[in-house]
This record gives C-alpha cells, sequence and structure tokens, in this order.
C-alpha cells in the first residue's frame, strides 16, 4: 500500500467522493484507519459532513473512535464544524460520545464553543456527560458563555448543567459571559439560579469583571440581579434565541 495510494483515499473522503472511495476498498490498496498529515478517511469526511461516505467507511470497519496527535477524533470534528446528521451516524454505529482531547476538550464542549445548538441538544440526548471539564476546568457552558452563544447557554441550563462550576482559575460561566459583556447570557444565567457573589482566585466577581470591562452594561444587569439572590430557585426557563455562527477550526484555546 503506497503513500500516494492513502493521500487520495483520504482526500477523496474529504471531497465526498462517494464512489472513489468505495473503489479504492474495492481494490484492497489502502488501509481504512491510515492516518495521513493527522487525518483518517473517517475524521476528514466527518469534518466536512459527508454522512454517505461516513457511513460506508464504518459499514467497511474502520475504527469509529481512531485519535490523533492531538487527541480529536471523527465525533469532535463532526460537532466542530455542525454536522448533526453525521454525529448521530456515529453515536448510532457504537462511537463513544464522551471521549476527550488531548486538552481534556469534549465532543460536547466543541460544539458549544461553535454555537451548534442542534448538535449539543443530540450530543446530550444521547448520553453525553454535559457538565465534563477539560483540563483547565472548563465546561461546555463556560464556553458558549464565553463566545455569545445564547441558544446554547439557555439550551445546557434547561438540560440540568450546573451554572456555578468553576475551572481552575474559580471562573464561572457568569464570569465569562460578563468579561466579553455578553448582557442576556449574563441575565439567563442569574434567572436560573446562578451564584451571581461567587468569586474568582483573584476575587473577582462576575459584576466585578463586568465593571472592569463593560462598565456601561451595568446598570442592565443589576435591575435583573436585585430579584435574585444567590439561593434562588427559577421559576421559569430563559427564553434567549440565538443564530449561529460558523466554527472556529480545532484546537480549542
Amino acid at each position: 500500500m503506497s503513500s500516494t495510494n492513502e493521500e487520495a483515499f483520504v482526500q477523496f473522503a474529504l471531497d465526498g467522493s462517494f464512489e472513489k472511495v468505495k473503489q479504492c476498498l474495492d481494490k484492497g490498496n489502502v488501509h481504512i484507519d491510515s492516518i495521513n498529515n493527522g487525518w483518517t478517511a473517517l475524521m476528514r469526511a466527518a469534518y466536512k459532513g459527508h454522512e454517505g461516505v461516513c457511513d460506508l467507511l464504518i459499514t467497511r470497519g474502520c475504527k469509529l473512535d481512531m485519535q490523533n496527535d492531538g487527541g480529536y477524533t471523527a465525533l469532535m470534528y463532526a460537532a466542530d464544524n455542525g454536522h448533526e446528521g453525521v454525529c448521530d451516524l456515529l453515536i448510532t454505529r457504537g462511537c463513544k460520545a464522551d471521549m476527550q482531547d488531548n486538552n481534556g476538550n469534549t465532543a460536547l464542549m466543541w460544539a458549544a464553543a461553535n454555537g451548534h445548538e442542534g448538535v449539543c441538544d443530540l450530543l446530550i440526548t444521547r448520553g453525553c456527560k454535559a457538565d465534563m471539564q477539560n483540563n483547565n476546568g472548563m465546561t461546555a457552558l463556560m464556553y458558549a458563555a464565553d463566545k455569545g452563544h445564547e441558544g446554547v447557554c439557555d439550551l445546557l441550563i434547561t438540560r440540568g448543567c450546573k451554572a456555578d462550576m468553576q475551572n481552575n482559575n474559580g471562573d464561572t460561566a457568569l464570569m465569562w459571559a460578563a468579561e466579553n459583556g455578553h448582557i442576556p447570557i449574563m441575565i439567563s444565567l442569574i434567572e436560573a439560579g446562578c451564584n451571581h457573589s461567587l468569586n474568582n482566585k483573584e476575587g473577582k466577581s462576575g459584576m466585578d469583571l463586568l465593571r472592569q470591562k463593560h462598565p456601561d452594561k451595568v446598570k442592565e444587569v443589576q435591575v435583573i440581579r436585585l430579584h435574585y439572590s444567590p439561593t434562588h430557585s427559577p421559576t421559569h426557563s430563559p427564553t434567549h434565541s440565538t443564530t449561529l455562527l460558523p466554527s472556529s477550526s480545532l484546537p480549542l484555546h
């Protein structure tokens, strides 16, 4: 099996060329799980959302949970780019939903960071743990709050994510939202019962960060905050929506 054949095979998968991928497999001149420039054929097809090619590769016996040098899997690439159908296919065919890359990130974290609400909903429904933390203590909710993805935050809160989890620096989702001026997300978190009095390891609360970075927006949050104590139990679910944004490339920082 030549490296040229392997390279072409992986490229065909990236291009979504079902017949060419099938021909390579039928000829037997490629290894289905070969890694070319850090990618397997399944990773390439999943990255681009080529569901038919993914199904073909899985049917022919490729390994679902292979990881490259960064620890990334086909499911992570599909989730990162919002390919809900491919994610569903991979999990249905036996893919492990909660695998972590070298930085501890899961497919759910990738989907949340890039605003893919449908993928997040699918992953949680199919058993993905919503509150897993990566090597820095970050959760899917923290990433969504940081990036300003209101719909994803509302979904995660509704599905039972713990709003007050802290990363290795003591930062919560509320603090990430505050630092970036995402007021609707701050309000959703406070309404959901988030403890807005928590401090991080630098001694700063979410409101402290908002005053420091976005002083013009403090009044918008204070009106809501005054009605909710840290022990408040929400009586309704947040209703904010979001427009899904295009994904960034792996890896997360």
